[in-house]
């Protein structure tokens, strides 16, 4: 069901499509996450970008985010004592994949509208504070979630930006996560076992257009895993879609679609069986990220 009104919601108008999109009610929840369904798409960091912009001009709260990053980006975005400098172009170190905002973020981030993130925080640094919660360890999900609740000011509106898995309140199913990552659940099970319907969960996907991936997996485990130099495109759609507007859902009776930063042989998304959300932020056209 489109929700056109409720009274946990606010309406802003989003410009992705000239269409309307609402956003719950940051005075009742405790932590929003707001999930992209992949790491090479455009959409959600103009809708973050919108709500960052929203928050700023309507009220006069501190706006605090986790983001699924290193601390030394974050660090690195609130440092404004130095002057933003950038890598001359993409590539690959040790297979370790770079690009021009290496400083600030993970390759998967790498784009102009990550740059107009960047720069808008640093804006607004009296404002809004960057706290990157991903270790990137064996234990993954479980020390971003301890980093976060850590850190939560209830004052702040606070806010969770990483990939749906890691927003998800689920177990850990997928066979590359169990091979890779010694622990059964995802980040936002441990957040709504603390926070319980003070945390709300926002999962996005799409119906069709191009992402971007980072890297390539040789088959459905991940056992090997390749930066490309450069990220590459590819088009998707997914035929159950077709039908679905844009618009924010309180129920979707579909198996939620994702991709990775990885690109996996048969290029098919990840479906993901679950009604453990608050919201399903649907587009149908997804925009991939540009190369900065």
């Amino acid at each position: 069901m489109f929700l056109h009104y409720e009274e946990n919601l606010k309406i802003i108008k989003i410009n992705i499509s000239n269409i309307y999109i609402m956003i719950p009610n940051y005075e009742y929840y405790d932590l929003i996450g707001i999930g992209d369904f992949s790491h090479g798409d455009k959409n959600i960091w103009v809708y973050r970008l919108k709500l960052l912009n929203y928050f700023i001009e309507t009220t006069d709260k501190k706006i605090t985010i986790f983001n699924e990053d290193g601390d030394e980006h974050s660090k690195n975005i609130m440092n404004t004592s130095k002057k933003l400098s950038y890598y001359k172009s993409y590539g690959l170190y040790k297979n370790f994949g770079f690009g021009p905002l290496s400083k600030y973020c993970n390759r998967v981030y790498d784009s102009p509208i990550y740059l107009n993130f960047i720069k808008y925080i640093r804006k607004n640094k009296e404002r809004i504070n960057i706290i990157g919660i991903d270790p990137d360890v064996i234990k993954r999900d479980k020390q971003m979630s301890q980093n976060i609740l850590k850190n939560i000011n209830k004052k702040h509106i606070n806010l969770f930006f990483a990939h749906n898995n890691h927003i998800n309140n689920q177990k850990i199913t997928e066979k590359y996560e169990t091979k890779w990552h010694d622990e059964k659940y995802r980040c936002g099970y441990y957040i709504k076992q603390e926070l319980k319907d003070k945390y709300c969960i926002i999962l996005s996907t799409g119906y069709k257009g191009t992402i971007r991936f980072d890297c390539k997996c040789d088959d459905e485990y991940c056992t090997n895993r390749t930066s490309y130099e450069k990220p590459i495109f590819k088009s998707f759609k997914i035929k159950e879609y077709k039908n679905i507007e844009n618009g924010l859902y309180d129920k979707f009776d579909k198996q939620i679609a994702t991709y990775t930063a990885c690109d996996f042989p048969n290029n098919k998304p990840i479906m993901v069986n679950t009604n453990k959300y608050n919201y399903i932020l649907f587009f149908r056209n997804i925009i991939p990220l540009k190369l900065s």
